[in-house]
C-alpha cells in the first residue's frame, strides 16, 4: 500500500496547463521534494492534492482511498494535511510556546472555542508540552525550546 499516490494528475487554466499528466508514488518513510522555477507548477500540484482547487483529470489515492473529489475538510480528517510557507509565529514566545500552540488543536479533549483558548493561563496548555517536546526533537530543536523564536533564524 503507498502512502500517496497520484495518478496522472492534469488541471489547466483556460488554455495553459498548469499541471499535466503527473504520477507520483510516496511510501510509508519517504520524503519528497518538488524543485523547479517559478511558473512550473508545484503550488497547483499541492492544492490538487490538498483539494484547495479540483483537478481536471487523473486520481489522488491515499492509503489506498481515493480522494480525487473529496473535500479538504475530509482529506484532512483522513491524515493529509500541509504546511504553507508563510509562517505565522509568535515572535515573542518560545519554541516550546508556538509548538504547544501549533499543536493544541491537534491534542486537544475537548472542544472549545479559539476565543476561549488564547484568553486562558499558559499553565494550561502544559498538557500540548510533552507533544511540543517530541516535535521540537524531530526537527532538531531540542535545545532551543525556551528560546524565544525572534532569536531564531527563518529556516
Amino acid at each position: 500500500m503507498h502512502t500517496l499516490e497520484l495518478k496522472k494528475i492534469s488541471k489547466s487554466f483556460g488554455g495553459v496547463d498548469a499541471v499535466r499528466n503527473v504520477n507520483l508514488v510516496i511510501n510509508r518513510g519517504e520524503s519528497r521534494a518538488l524543485i523547479g522555477p517559478n511558473g512550473a507548477g508545484k503550488t497547483t500540484l499541492f492544492n490538487l492534492v490538498t483539494g484547495e482547487i479540483r483537478v481536471d483529470a487523473g486520481q489522488i489515492i491515499l492509503f489506498d482511498r481515493d480522494l480525487t473529489q473529496q473535500p479538504v475538510q475530509k482529506r484532512i480528517g483522513l491524515g493529509l494535511g500541509r504546511t504553507y510557507q508563510i509562517s505565522n509565529l509568535f515572535m515573542e514566545l518560545t519554541v516550546r510556546e508556538n509548538l504547544s500552540l501549533a499543536s493544541w488543536k491537534k491534542t486537544r479533549e475537548k472542544s472549545p472555542s479559539l476565543f476561549s483558548t488564547l484568553f486562558r493561563p499558559w499553565d494550561s496548555f502544559r498538557n500540548q508540552w510533552g507533544h511540543a517536546e517530541s516535535v521540537a526533537q524531530r526537527i532538531g530543536l531540542e535545545d532551543k525550546l525556551d528560546v524565544p523564536v525572534s532569536q531564531l533564524s527563518h529556516g
